[in-house]
């Protein structure tokens, strides 16, 4: 859904266009490792269900864990990598009430990303990120189930990484997911770098 993604696809822009420019001014920058990093986080997300009979939205706790390998092809300029990601995330359990009825919703999914990430100043990171979320959604009324739906969407991912030491960093991301009527999630993470 276009309309849902315009938020993230502005952010992007703008992080593509500024990160060359940061990273010129920065001189020498913190080295970065190849190979294989895991991480885990936890956020707040949005989930909107728009649907002939059904209209509800709402937000809660949500948690996430990845994994990738990191690549530094030496023919990128500014010291880009290139990650392979995978992971699993939920998006909690949403509740409203429709025409009287409590209803509650429940959304999780694996993801796959190509991650692009740049130095920019100091010891912070930006990245971006485009792949595929495969997602399921259970409806449920009072200890009913109602609907359950699945499928495989395009999810964005913006967001910058602090190298708090060889090996640990911390990130901020924000995720938006072409499923239903749109989701976003936002989550702090921290990630370690195997050697």
């Amino acid at each position: 859904m276009v309309t849902n993604m315009k938020p993230v696809s502005i952010v992007l822009v703008i992080l593509l266009t500024a990160a060359p420019a940061l990273h010129a001014q920065q001189g020498s920058l913190p080295s970065r490792t190849s190979g294989f990093y895991a991480g885990a986080g936890v956020g707040y997300n949005q989930t909107d269900l728009n649907s002939a009979s059904i209209v509800m939205g709402g937000n809660d706790f949500s948690f996430k864990v990845f994994s990738g390998y990191r690549f530094e092809p030496d023919f990128l300029p500014f010291d880009t990598s290139v990650s392979i990601e995978g992971g699993y995330v939920n998006l909690g359990k949403i509740t409203d009430t429709v025409l009287g009825s409590p209803l509650s919703l429940e959304t999780d999914g694996f993801e796959a990303y190509a991650v692009g990430t740049i130095p920019v100043f100091g010891n912070f990171d930006l990245f971006v990120a485009a792949g595929v979320i495969a997602w399921k959604a259970d409806l449920n009324t009072t200890g009913s189930p109602l609907v359950d739906d699945s499928g495989t969407d395009l999810a964005l991912a913006v967001g910058m990484t602090y190298q708090t030491g060889s090996t640990h960093s911390a990130r901020l991301e924000l995720e938006s997911f072409d499923f239903m009527d749109g989701a976003w999630l936002a989550t702090f993470s921290l990630v370690y770098q195997f050697k």
